[in-house]
């Protein structure tokens, strides 16, 4: 998968807006919109920054697979071990965390409007 699509899969599980993705990584929005355009590539620097606010690792294979796994199958498999690893936790746990996404995801939304 390319790169800008792998961007645009990411953000659109996440409901990121390029405009909060340029924030979080500390780029213009017109960056962000090059890089989801594909035409230009996020520099060695801000991919860092990036896989950080995207929780997962950005793959310049462009396409190729790495031993037969493409690049949705790993965000997929991320996503489930994170899920696995959520229902792994005490009852408190997972209901204190629950709330605090709930939080996050309103405070998300309220800045993007």
């Amino acid at each position: 998968m390319l790169v800008k699509d792998q961007l645009k899969v990411r953000m659109d599980q996440l409901k990121m807006t390029p405009t909060e993705l340029a924030r979080r990584v500390g780029v213009s929005g017109q960056s962000v919109r090059h890089w989801l355009d594909g035409r230009n590539y996020p520099t060695k620097a801000k991919t860092h920054l990036l896989q950080q606010a995207l929780s997962f690792k950005l793959d310049y294979s462009e396409g190729s697979s790495v031993e037969g796994v493409t690049v949705e199958e790993t965000l997929r498999r991320a996503d489930a071990s994170l899920i696995i690893a959520i229902s792994k936790m005490p009852p408190d746990i997972r209901l204190a965390l629950s709330r605090l996404t709930e939080t996050f995801a309103l405070a998300l939304n309220s800045t993007a409007r």
